[in-house]
C-alpha cells in the first residue's frame, strides 16, 4: 500500500495551488447563480421548469461522486480534478446551443459531472495533504476558497449581466475554468493508490453510521442551499432596494470569517458539539429570508446562514474522514459529498413547485423545517447515544501516522 506523507504544516506549495485552483473552479460555478434563473425566466420558463433545470446540475453529481471516490484509488486526485475542470470548461458555451427544456437539462447534467469529479477530488486532496490532528481546521481553511468565490462571483455576475450579452457572459467562466486547469497541472501529488484490494465494497461504506448519518443530515442543509440558489435571485426582484449579490457577498464573508477564525473549534471541542449549533443557525437563516423587507435584513440573515454553513460543512467532512480508513477514504468522501447534490437537487426541484403554489416567502419558511428535521435526526443518532464526536489526541496522532 502506498504511504502518503502528510506535512505537520497546513500551508505548503500543493495546498496553496489547490486553494487557487478550487477558488477559480467555484468562481466559474457560482458566477452563474444570479444569471441563469433570470435568463431562464426571460426566455419563458416557469418557476417549476427553472427549478428542474437548476437542479439537474446535481443529478450527475449524485451518482458520480461515489464513483469519483473509487476512481481516486486508480487515478489520484490530480487527474480527477483536471477531468472536472475540463468538463466545466466545455459546459459554458453549450448553454447557447438551445432553449429547449430537455437540452438544457442535459447541459446541466454535463456541468454537474464536472462538479462531481472536481469537488470530490479536491476534498480528498485536502485530506491527503493535511495533518490529521488539524484536519477540521485545514478543511475549513481550504473551504474558504469556495466561500470567497461565493462572495465575489455572484456579485460579478450580477454586475456584468446588466452590461453584457449572454454569449460574452459565458466566456468569462471559461477563463476561470482554464485557470483551474493550469493551477492543478502544477500540483505535485504522490502517485495514486494502484490497488483497491483493501477497500470495502460500496454498500458496506454506505451503511457505515459515520458516513450514512452525516450524509443524510447534510442533505437537509444542502436542501436550503438549492432553494436559495434557484429562487433567491427571483425573490429579491420583488423586494425594492435589494439584489442577490448582497446576500451572497454577506454569506461569503460569514463563511470565510468562521472558517478562518473558528476552524479549530471542532478539533478542540469535538465534531458533534459544533455541528448541532451550526445547523440551528442554518435553520434560523433560511427562515429569516421569509421575512426580508430591506437590504439590511437580507444581509443579516445571510450572515446567520453563512455562519451555520461555514462551521457545519468542514466539521461534518472531518467527522467522515475521522472514521474512514485510508483505502476507503475516497469512497466515504464521495458518498458523503453526494449529500450536497441530493439536497441541492431536492431543494430546487421541490421548492419550485411550492413557490408556484404558495409564493417565495412561504417557501423559505417551509424550507427551514427541513434542516430542523436534520438536527433532530443527527442529535438522536449521535448525542443521545453519548458520543461527543471529539477525536482524542491519541487518535489524531494515530491518524496522522497513517500518512
Amino acid at each position: 500500500m502506498l504511504v502518503i506523507k502528510i506535512s505537520d504544516k497546513i500551508f505548503h506549495r500543493d495546498f496553496l495551488l489547490g486553494f487557487i485552483a478550487t477558488f477559480s473552479f467555484f468562481m466559474a460555478a457560482n458566477y452563474l447563480i444570479p444569471i441563469l434563473p433570470v435568463y431562464l425566466k426571460t426566455i419563458g420558463f416557469s418557476n417549476t421548469h427553472i427549478g428542474i433545470i437548476i437542479s439537474a446540475y446535481s443529478l450527475a453529481a449524485i451518482f458520480l461522486r461515489p464513483t469519483a471516490g473509487r476512481l481516486y484509488l486508480g487515478l489520484g486526485t490530480k487527474k480527477l480534478m483536471l477531468m472536472g475542470a475540463f468538463l466545466f470548461f466545455l459546459a459554458y458555451p453549450l448553454y447557447l446551443v438551445s432553449h429547449l427544456l430537455l437540452i438544457l437539462i442535459l447541459i446541466r447534467i454535463i456541468h454537474g459531472a464536472g462538479t462531481a469529479f472536481y469537488a470530490t477530488a479536491s476534498t480528498i486532496f485536502v485530506a491527503d495533504v493535511s495533518p490529521g490532528a488539524r484536519l477540521a481546521q485545514a478543511i475549513g481553511i481550504f473551504s474558504t476558497s469556495t466561500s470567497l468565490s461565493m462572495g465575489i462571483a455572484p456579485a460579478l455576475g450580477t454586475f456584468l449581466q446588466q452590461k453584457l450579452p449572454f454569449p460574452i457572459l459565458l466566456s468569462i467562466p471559461m477563463i476561470m475554468a482554464l485557470v483551474t486547469i493550469i493551477a492543478v497541472m502544477f500540483i505535485r501529488k504522490p502517485a495514486p493508490l494502484k490497488s483497491i484490494e483493501n477497500s470495502k465494497p460500496l454498500w458496506e461504506i454506505l451503511s457505515n453510521k459515520h458516513v450514512l448519518v452525516p450524509g443524510i443530515t447534510w442533505i437537509t442543509c444542502s436542501f436550503t442551499l438549492g432553494t436559495i440558489t434557484a429562487f433567491l435571485p427571483l425573490y429579491v426582484l420583488m423586494i425594492p432596494g435589494t439584489n442577490s449579490a448582497e446576500f451572497f457577498t454577506a454569506y461569503s464573508l460569514a463563511l470565510v470569517s468562521v472558517r478562518l477564525g473558528g476552524g479549530s473549534l471542532a478539533d478542540h471541542y469535538g465534531r458533534v458539539k459544533v455541528i448541532i449549533p451550526s445547523m440551528l443557525l442554518v435553520c434560523a437563516g433560511i427562515f429569516g429570508l421569509s421575512m426580508v423587507q430591506s437590504a439590511g435584513t437580507l444581509v443579516l440573515f445571510a450572515l446567520i446562514y453563512g455562519l451555520g454553513f461555514g462551521l457545519g460543512w468542514p466539521t461534518m467532512s472531518a467527522l467522515v474522514v475521522d472514521h474512514a480508513g485510508l483505502s476507503d477514504r475516497g469512497m466515504a468522501i464521495g458518498i458523503f459529498s453526494s449529500s450536497v447534490d441530493i439536497g441541492f437537487f431536492l431543494g430546487a426541484a421541490v421548492m419550485g413547485v411550492v413557490s408556484s403554489k404558495l409564493g417565495f416567502s412561504q417557501m423559505f419558511a417551509l424550507a427551514a423545517l427541513v434542516p430542523l428535521a436534520g438536527v433532530i435526526f443527527f442529535y438522536y443518532s449521535y448525542l443521545s447515544g453519548g458520543r461527543s464526536g471529539k477525536v482524542s489526541v491519541k487518535n489524531q496522532k494515530k491518524w496522522a501516522s497513517r500518512g
